[in-house]
């Protein structure tokens, strides 16, 4: 575990700290029965009412009891209450190698546009260029306003720059893919 320095940012608050999530205290504070807000809160904002799916122990089981850790965490912390997260996993290009991918960046509403994003974002930039990685994707909701925030930090709208569409197998669909003949 180790912080993430801050730069003097006038808007950030005094205690606020980001750390490379591990378990650290005897607790995960993103994979814990005392942040059982985070998740439904972000599938609030992003009007999707069914989900998160899993629950703070799949969480702890896949990122953190595992000697491979399926994602990257980093945390935003104040006075060890959380106040937002950054998961990101690496994928692999056949164009460029090995690549990272940001499933998520959230940032509770009080505490939005005084640079805690800014600052899990370049934890997670940091986190993929350090490991050699040639870029970093993520999807973005078409109404949200991160999609300006992304823009001003310097990324591209692959849908309209490329025409590259996202899609996805889910559930049913998945297990009626993988079913034999």
């Amino acid at each position: 575990m180790y912080t993430v320095e801050l730069n003097d940012f006038s808007k950030v608050p005094d205690y606020f700290s980001i750390f490379e999530h591990r378990k650290y205290g005897g607790h995960f504070l993103l994979a814990s029965e005392k942040t059982p807000h985070i998740f439904p809160e972000l599938a609030d904002f992003e009007h999707m009412p069914n989900g998160p799916q899993i629950d703070y122990t799949v969480l702890e089981k896949d990122g953190f009891d595992t000697e491979h850790p399926l994602f990257i965490c980093y945390v935003a912390e104040i006075n060890k209450n959380l106040i937002g997260y950054a998961i990101a996993y690496y994928t692999y290009s056949t164009w460029c190698g090995k690549a990272m991918y940001l499933e998520d960046l959230y940032i509770t509403p009080n505490y939005r546009e005084k640079h805690i994003g800014s600052k899990l974002l370049k934890a997670i930039a940091k986190e993929a260029v350090n490991n050699n990685c040639c870029r970093l994707d993520f999807s973005v909701l078409e109404w949200n306003p991160a999609c300006n925030f992304y823009k001003y930090k310097g990324a591209t709208d692959m849908t309209i720059v490329e025409g590259w569409h996202h899609y996805r197998f889910s559930d049913t669909a998945l297990k009626i893919l993988a079913a034999d003949p």
